[in-house]
């Protein structure tokens, strides 16, 4: 017997293809496993148009929530496509399909509603996550007593013309030189392209300020602190600062003019408060 005679109705209780025994696939009958099997072996034996009926209708059965052959839904749990649905009372299902489908043109539709959720729960989640982050980050923060050593004040009324001090900022030496008329010149006039690490003495200074230099108190060499700033130490050849370690000499722009040392005493982040007063860092 043809295949597609079985799968319309036709010729019942007769011996199917390949000599299997088929149960009468009478008119309204769904069609179960069984058929499913036989739908295969027509789309093989080059009627798919026969075999693909079938299982499209078992698809739409399956998918479409309709109730299955005992068979059928026996094979589609084994292989966890069953999705039991929720049986609700009939008032509240009334409810529930009213809500969901009687609100008009206007109303949102179930995708919609859907991304709202989802949006809502994702912020509520994001909002969540930087709550319980925050403490952890604020707690990395420098303390209070820390944030206020990164910053000192100075009071410079106390510094005559021509003397220098050391202030520690940071934990680390600090220059601060009161020039005179002298040794502004002196540094004014160098020839700049000659110098190891060049720079200007308007670049280090600031104006206004020019009287004043603050650099760092470290040298470049092996960080040593050169001498210089009292006026019992040697200041080297070009009356700034002498290391006395290796033999590193400063200019009064804090320049390096000779010895080991590669580069120029570093700058310091400073501002003046008053003509008389700055903030370091």
């Amino acid at each position: 017997m043809p295949i597609q005679d079985c799968l319309s109705g036709r010729d019942r209780g007769r011996k199917g293809a390949r000599g299997h025994g088929l149960r009468g696939c009478g008119a309204g009958r769904m069609p179960d496993a069984a058929d499913l099997h036989l739908a295969m072996l027509a789309v093989l034996a080059g009627q798919p148009r026969t075999g693909l009926a079938t299982i499209q209708a078992l698809a739409t059965r399956m998918y479409a929530g309709a109730p299955l052959p005992p068979s059928l839904q026996a094979w589609r749990t084994a292989r966890g496509w069953h999705r039991p649905r929720i049986q609700y009372p009939p008032e509240q299902e009334r409810l529930m399909t009213a809500t969901t489908h009687d609100h008009g043109p206007d109303a949102a539709s179930p995708p919609a509603r859907r991304d709202f959720l989802a949006l809502t729960a994702a912020g509520a989640a994001a909002v969540g996550a930087g709550a319980i982050a925050w403490p952890l980050v604020d707690s990395m923060n420098p303390s209070g007593d820390v944030l206020a050593m990164s910053t000192i004040e100075v009071d410079l009324a106390p510094v005559e013309l021509g003397q220098g001090i050391i202030v520690l900022w940071r934990g680390q030496p600090v220059f601060i030189r009161h020039r005179t008329e002298d040794e502004i010149k002196l540094a004014r006039e160098t020839v700049v392209a000659d110098l190891r690490d060049p720079a200007t003495d308007s670049a280090r200074v600031k104006p206004g300020h020019e009287q004043w230099l603050v650099v760092s108190a470290i040298c470049t060499h092996l960080g040593c602190v050169p001498g210089g700033s009292r006026s019992n130490q040697p200041r080297g050849e070009f009356g700034g600062w002498f290391c006395p370690c290796h033999g590193s000499q400063y200019d009064t722009a804090g320049r390096i003019r000779k010895g080991p040392a590669p580069l120029n005493l570093p700058l310091v982040t400073y501002a003046f408060l008053t003509d008389r007063k700055i903030i370091i860092g």
